[in-house]
């Protein structure tokens, strides 16, 4: 395993079990980062899984809707004081531009559709509501748009009859475990970096197995997803 001194943040607007998911490869030996800090909009299981690995965690409330400045400075200040290097999101909140200027554009999401679909909230419904036969999970880079940043890694999962949100999302996080995984173990050795203007550069692109459009998945991070992601059931 290479080291790296990354210092990762991560913000959670829901229960966290993806980074949860970061935070158990890396306890593991297969990731090389273990997350520096943990922000989250509303109290979540996230911050014992956090408080249980040494991780700090942090609560900065944000209110329904549009958070307020208050937010953002808050938000902004977490990530300078910890001296955070690259940021991961499975959040509910835009950020501002200026959090992501602090970070110089060094910002990913994970987002319930195939994007350019479905952007915003309730991706999950809206796939199901359009009549599409396969719905999809996106990790893509965060600018100051809705859902708009540069796409860095895709799955897709198909629509199956009778499916709910609870039955597809399940399905969704089931591909969105070992795409994370391996975008974050991408950032660490240094396979995956911004050029000067903030756009995402692989040092190699697999392309396609059918289900994933993405750098190649590691076979290891593959098992350990598919392990960690029965376990949620």
């Amino acid at each position: 395993m290479q080291s790296n001194a990354l210092r990762l943040a991560w913000g959670v607007g829901g229960r966290g079990r993806i980074l949860e998911a970061v935070i158990e490869a890396n306890a593991k030996g297969l990731l090389a980062t273990k997350p520096a800090l943990v922000i989250v909009s509303a109290p979540s299981p996230i911050e014992a899984v956090a408080s249980r690995h040494g991780i700090a965690s942090r609560l900065i409330e944000g209110g329904r809707g549009k958070a307020p400045k208050a937010f953002h400075d808050a938000f902004t200040a977490a990530l300078v004081e910890n001296r955070i290097d690259w940021l991961g999101l499975t959040f509910d909140k835009l950020l501002a531009e200026r959090t992501i200027d602090v970070l110089q554009g060094k910002i990913f999401n994970v987002h319930m559709s195939l994007l350019p679909l479905f952007p915003g909230f309730g991706a999950v419904r809206k796939a199901l509501s359009s009549g599409m036969r396969v719905a999809g999970v996106t990790v893509h880079m965060v600018g100051p748009g809705m859902d708009d940043g540069p796409i860095l890694g895709q799955a897709i999962a198909p629509i199956l009859a009778g499916d709910a949100e609870t039955t597809l999302g399940r399905r969704l996080f089931e591909r969105a475990v070992p795409l994370v995984l391996q975008v974050v173990r991408a950032i660490e050795r240094h396979e995956l970096t911004l050029d000067g203007k903030r756009q995402p550069q692989w040092s190699a692109w697999a392309g396609t197995d059918g289900s994933y459009f993405a750098p190649s998945l590691d076979q290891d991070l593959t098992d350990f997803a598919q392990a960690f992601c029965s376990r949620c059931a």
